[in-house]
């Protein structure tokens, strides 16, 4: 006969009832999620634990509460996502894993990469099998079929796919910034995974002599970085330092020539109110580099050794640098005295490494909208709330910490296409200097001696009702576009500049599309457009955008006045530089911007290498100045870089006291750079 329990037992057990249940309810897909399901929509998305370990308290009362949700949204008629996943927390992985394999008297380095990859993997099987297992345990209704994994193929795809997309809209960049930086680990930690502990240390006074006579002393607990030095600061409130700002002072062991600059960020009553500057390894002092443009050093690598070519102390250890600099600042009689000091020290949180601050990304940002170009001149952008109110007069603005001062900025057509429209550009030189074309005819019958109204802004002017059918009315159109003589001086300065011949100025009617496509462009470094730039939105009638050239008496097939996308990607260029000016071809946010990315894709197909292109109407005069600095730059020095040598000559113009207006962008900053991916 069947052993029949009559008795309850004294004490619930869970093991015995809970886990049946689950698999139970796990087989009848009570948790699952349906997509064609017509029930209002509910999701929670587990925060993914790391696979570090074993799931602790603080998980079982999170994953509690999300489950009282979501049980509570399906018994009010939704159809619930309790989504799961797991992180694979690669810092923490990685010390857990170092870890055993030093109890086991080997490394990572020595059993190698691979060998270390499948560690990782094998751990992150094991214990992401026992996270599973806990919530199971757990009784959380989690849809398990679509458990995810931060290293599962389909989700990295996804977040690289999110990340250029993102990238791409402009919504994030890459920029130089200072970073917690682990030298063990090798990576950049966050703010949270910093842990400070208190040092004792000594703290150290240095004298650097000046220049003209006299010194300024500064205290440090870190000498070793003072090789990386490019400024002193001190209060501008200090009386005792008020004399040294703006003068040089040299440093100790290097040589190295330093700005003493006054800065409100210096704390007076620390060390002796003199403050070593060293950009690339501090916080504060990369603010206060940054505010009074002073270099950037990095004299450390990655892994914690100095980076100081030429010195005995390159690439050692910190630590054994310190002494070294010591000894040798003891035998320059420039170490003045040596005390005790206590201080707090950030260390990384999860290796126990001293967090060296170091930067990182030393290249030129990149910004890449994949719609309108951008909404925006950079160089108009303010980085920093001014120290002091700005004066009301337009001088004062020469203050104002413009993006210009502290960073070239190059703008990419699409981050995706860039590399491939590379590929359009040939690898030889061409062997000419400039062509160029501008100041074209819009209105034959005002030529010649009629009297044509000269105006760069289209602002004013909507040309919605120049079409005719399903194509342009170009005759209303002619009569309407503003002309441009000023861009004819503009010109003949810039081939004035650069040695051009005049036959390779094309003006007034010769300014024409017969012109442009008969010119042998191939043979010239630079292609230089002085027109209107049209778009869609601009002319109806109009089906991509164009550049505006001298109108035809009688309109062809070949020439009717409006150089098209499509016609420039058939040109056949070897430029280093197309230069679209006075064509308002970045146009922010109006509608059919986007359009004229693709006018600029137009010139890379055409083999263009890079483009000056403008944001808004600005005289030819700050035009031609602009380019011809950025030519001259670079001819000086082909290594700087296409968006530097921009930066430098909006820089000297900023820097030109001898007009008001060169104080503020808006009047003078028409050019952004297109298609420079890194500095050069």
């Amino acid at each position: 006969m069947k052993h029949v329990q009559t008795e309850m037992p004294k004490a619930f057990d869970p093991k015995a009832i809970e886990a049946g249940w689950y698999a139970r309810w796990e087989k009848a897909g009570l948790f699952t999620a349906s997509t064609k399901s017509d029930k209002p929509r509910y999701t929670i998305c587990l925060p993914p634990p790391n696979v570090t370990g074993e799931l602790h308290m603080g998980h079982a009362l999170n994953g509690t509460v999300q489950d009282i949700w979501a049980r509570y949204r399906r018994m009010t008629g939704h159809e619930v996502l309790f989504l799961p996943g797991t992180d694979h927390a690669a810092i923490a992985t990685q010390n857990v894993i170092e870890k055993r394999l030093a109890k086991d008297g080997t490394s990572k380095e020595e059993i190698g990469r691979d060998a270390f990859a499948e560690l990782v993997d094998e751990w992150y099987r094991t214990v992401g099998a026992t996270i599973v297992s806990q919530y199971r345990v757990l009784g959380a209704s989690l849809d398990w079929t679509r458990q995810r994994f931060t290293m599962d193929e389909r989700y990295v795809r996804s977040v690289l796919t999110a990340f250029v997309a993102f990238y791409e809209r402009g919504w994030i960049y890459r920029a130089p910034r200072i970073v917690n930086w682990c030298p063990h680990d090798q990576s950049a930690i966050s703010d949270l995974e910093v842990k400070w502990q208190e040092h004792h240390d000594v703290l150290y006074f240095i004298k650097y002599p000046v220049e003209g006579g006299g010194d300024v002393t500064i205290a440090t607990v870190r000498p070793e970085t003072m090789l990386a030095d490019t400024g002193v600061a001190v209060h501008p409130d200090d009386p005792r330092y008020r004399d040294l700002v703006g003068k040089t002072a040299i440093l100790p062991l290097v040589g190295r020539k330093l700005p003493i600059v006054a800065d409100e960020a210096v704390d007076p009553d620390f060390g002796t109110g003199a403050l070593k500057v060293t950009p690339g390894h501090d916080p504060m002092d990369y603010d206060i580099g940054q505010r009074h443009h002073l270099e950037v050093i990095n004299g450390m690598h990655p892994d914690g050794r100095m980076n100081v070519p030429g010195l005995r102390y390159d690439g050692l250890p910190g630590v054994e640098a310190r002494k070294l600099v010591v000894e040798d600042l003891k035998k320059q009689g420039v170490l003045l005295k040596e005390e005790p000091y206590t201080h707090d020290v950030g260390h990384c949180d999860r290796c126990d490494a001293i967090i060296e601050p170091l930067v990182k990304d030393k290249g030129s940002l990149l910004v890449a909208p994949s719609g309108a170009l951008t909404a925006l001149p950079f160089h108009l952008l303010v980085t920093e709330k001014p120290a002091a109110a700005i004066p009301e007069t337009i001088d004062g603005y020469r203050a104002a910490a413009w993006l210009v001062k502290r960073q070239a900025v190059s703008v990419l057509p699409s981050v995706s296409s860039l590399k491939a429209l590379r590929a359009f550009a040939r690898k030889d030189q061409a062997v000419k200097p400039m062509t160029g074309f501008g100041d074209p005819v819009f209105n034959p019958a005002q030529e010649p001696g009629g009297k044509r109204t000269a105006s760069r802004s289209l602002a004013s002017l909507a040309y919605t009702d120049f079409w005719q059918g399903a194509g342009v009315d170009r005759t209303r159109l002619a009569l309407a576009l503003p002309q441009l003589p000023d861009t004819a001086v503009e010109l003949n300065a810039v081939a004035k500049d650069l040695s051009v011949a005049a036959s390779d100025i094309h003006l007034g009617s010769d300014a024409s599309e017969t012109t442009v496509k008969h010119a042998p462009l191939a043979d010239y470094r630079i292609v230089y457009f002085a027109t209107h730039g049209l778009v869609a939105d601009d002319v109806k009638g109009l089906a991509e955008p164009s550049l505006a050239l001298s109108m035809p008496t009688q309109p062809s097939d070949l020439d009717d006045g409006l150089l098209t996308a499509s016609e420039v990607a058939q040109l056949k260029l070897n430029a280093d530089w197309v230069v679209l000016s006075a064509c308002n071809t970045i146009a922010g946010d109006k509608p059919g911007a986007e359009a004229l990315s693709g006018l600029a894709r137009s010139f890379f197909y055409a083999g263009a290498r890079a483009l000056l292109v403008t944001h808004w109407a600005v005289d030819s005069e700050a035009a031609t100045r602009l380019a011809t600095a950025t030519f001259d730059r670079l001819k000086e020095d082909p290594g700087l870089g296409r968006a530097e040598a921009l930066r430098q000559a909006m820089l000297g113009y900023l820097n030109d006291a001898s007009s008001p207006r060169n104080a503020y962008p808006a009047f003078w900053g028409p050019f952004a750079l297109i298609g420079e991916g890194a500095a050069r």
